[in-house]
């Protein structure tokens, strides 16, 4: 078989759609900030800052600032516990997080309930700061949880119609990390320190995504130092009005570097918490676009037909993939997919299959390798090889890009010059 190439190099051979255009119209459709992201079981979103009370500053030792007193909107968002922010980062760069349940969820228990009523833990005694703070635990019903302190300041109580306690059906149990240690500010009638929620090592789950609440633990209660728990919720993807991928095909003078016009497939809806974004405060949900093109990687005459056989290679490089996985907490290559794996802290979920990636994964531990691929191929005067390689984008709420990383996949299709 004669291979002999003919390079004729070609930009996008169709003007087609424009993904980000079709993603930002379905972000401002959906409208997740105000309307809520329906991660179900729940709705969730995540605060306006200018809700909560800043009660209690730390004047001494580690800094840190509490939030509390959340003046909710009457709409059923409602935070799982009090939270701080720390290191004199903004609360507005501090995402907290809301629930609220889904009207049309069908379950045997109401998946959120109300505490019943807070049992006081320690106090700031001795930390000499012009205020004053209390910690209290939620007391949960029956078949639910609590998953995190809340504050009173200076003799306020906090009320049980403020927060959620969460179904334990809906939780798994996970590690936690240090938050803030009181060392050096003076707490010293008790163990003010805490702890967070973490998902570290965690084990992704098929259909689901872990995710770890904004919610601090009392070091007093010693167990939380090393247990706590995550939100158990289903995968959610975007809907997209006019997604597509135009397959290749062959026309005269296509050849080499010839691209189809770049395509849309599924769009998968991040909780900011996993995302080192600088613009995190206007952004509480981002969007994994997956946006695939075929690439026309061989052009030669097949006047005998017979097989061919090729070395692609697949996944993605080493630098692009760290980069990604340094602001996404996703990571992407041959060897995993596209994961927010053990080593997130905020979430654990797999979008391999929802990203067309199954068939793109080899055995080894380098994001990038090759593969030999072989096809039989076609008589015709002219063959044109094409392999799928996708964009994955991550867009804010806003609709601007934040990052893309390139795949290059394992699917291969061909193309020839017979009349169809």
């Amino acid at each position: 078989m004669n291979t002999s190439t003919t390079e004729v190099v070609m930009p996008e051979l169709r003007a087609g759609h424009d993904p980000g255009s079709l993603v930002t119209a379905a972000i401002t459709k959906a409208d997740y900030a105000k309307n809520g992201a329906p991660f179900a079981p729940f709705l969730i979103k995540f605060a306006d800052p200018t809700n909560f009370v800043n009660g209690w500053a730390s004047a001494r030792g580690h800094e840190i600032a509490f939030y509390g007193d959340y003046q909710g909107d009457g709409s059923g968002f409602l935070p799982l516990g009090d939270y701080a922010s720390v290191n004199n980062i903004p609360i507005e760069k501090t995402p907290v997080l809301l629930l609220a349940p889904m009207p049309d969820h069908q379950a045997p228990l109401p998946t959120l309930a109300h505490p019943t009523g807070f049992t006081w833990l320690l106090d700031d005694k001795h930390s000499g700061n012009h205020n004053n703070i209390s910690f209290y635990w939620p007391t949960a019903p029956a078949g639910y949880q609590a998953l995190g302190i809340c504050v009173g300041f200076n003799g306020q109580h906090p009320r049980t119609d403020s927060y959620w306690c969460v179904s334990t059906e809906y939780l798994q149990n996970a590690p936690t990390e240090a938050f803030w240690s009181d060392a050096g500010s003076h707490w010293t009638s008790h163990d003010g320190s805490l702890s967070t929620p973490s998902l570290a090592g965690v084990d992704m789950q098929d259909q689901k995504i872990l995710l770890a609440p904004t919610t601090m633990l009392s070091n007093q209660l010693g167990d939380f130092q090393n247990t706590s728990w995550c939100l158990a919720l289903d995968k959610l993807l975007l809907p997209v009005e006019g997604a597509r991928t135009d397959d290749p095909d062959f026309q005269p003078g296509y050849g080499e570097g010839t691209t189809t016009a770049p395509g849309l497939d599924k769009v998968a809806v991040l909780p900011c918490t996993l995302i080192d974004d600088p613009a995190s405060g206007s952004s509480p949900f981002y969007y994994l676009a997956a946006q695939p093109q075929w690439f026309c990687t061989r052009s030669f005459p097949s006047p005998a037909g017979g097989s061919y056989t090729e070395d692609f290679m697949i996944g993605s490089t080493q630098e692009s993939s760290t980069g990604f996985q340094h602001t996404t907490s996703l990571a992407v290559g041959a060897e995993v997919g596209i994961e927010a794996g053990p080593a997130s802290a905020k979430a654990s979920v797999n979008y391999t299959d929802e990203m067309q990636l199954s068939g793109s994964i080899m055995n080894g531990t380098t994001t990038e390798q090759s593969k030999s691929l072989s096809l039989n191929l076609v008589v015709a005067n002219h063959m044109l090889i094409w392999q799928k390689r996708t964009d994955f984008v991550v867009y804010r709420t806003t609709g601007d890009v934040m990052t893309v990383v390139k795949y290059q996949t394992a699917d291969i299709d061909f193309t020839d010059s017979n009349p169809k």
